[in-house]
Parts: structure tokens; sequence; C-alpha cells
């Protein structure tokens, strides 16, 4: 409610981004956030640290969710690697 539908699209950006870096982001690169955004850096921080929606360690912000289905895509992607690799014949 904060931020309306721009703040939806702030935080779906956020998500976006946190796929292609592995799942974690410096703090730091919230600035960097923000300008690729053309959004006030206030209001990126604010959604990254105050609404529970990502967690961070002071150094870093993540999301368990993004975490949690990185680690599955990778897993499905090491069973297929094998099951093709049993099924032509390589090891």
């Amino acid at each position: 409610m904060d931020y309306g539908v721009a703040g939806i699209g702030i935080y779906w950006c956020i998500v976006e981004q946190l796929y292609e870096q592995g799942g974690r982001m410096a703090l730091a690169s919230i600035k960097a956030i923000a300008f690729a955004l053309h959004v006030a850096q206030d209001d990126v921080r604010s959604i990254v640290m105050n609404y529970g929606l990502f967690d961070n360690d002071g150094t870093e912000f993540w999301s368990p969710c993004v975490i949690r289905r990185l680690e599955s895509r990778k897993q499905t992607s090491e069973k297929r690697s094998k099951a093709i690799a049993k099924r032509w014949g390589k090891n």
C-alpha cells in the first residue's frame, strides 16, 4: 500500500535480479538497482529492508523462496544430465 503499483514493480524487478545473480545480492547494490529502475534509492532500500519480503545479514540480501527455487532447478538439471549420460552411455 505504501508504494502502490510502483512498489509491486520494484519488488518483481528485484526478484528477477536475484534470479540472475544466483539468489543473493549485496545491499550496496541497492543504489544500482534504483538507478536501473529510475526510482528513488530510499524506496528500493525500504522495500528490501522494511517489509519482510527479503532476508539480509547486513551485507547481502536474498529471498528464501528464490534460493529454494534456484536449488530445485539445479537439482532437476543435474538429474536430467545424469539421465542423459546414462541413456547415451557416457559417464
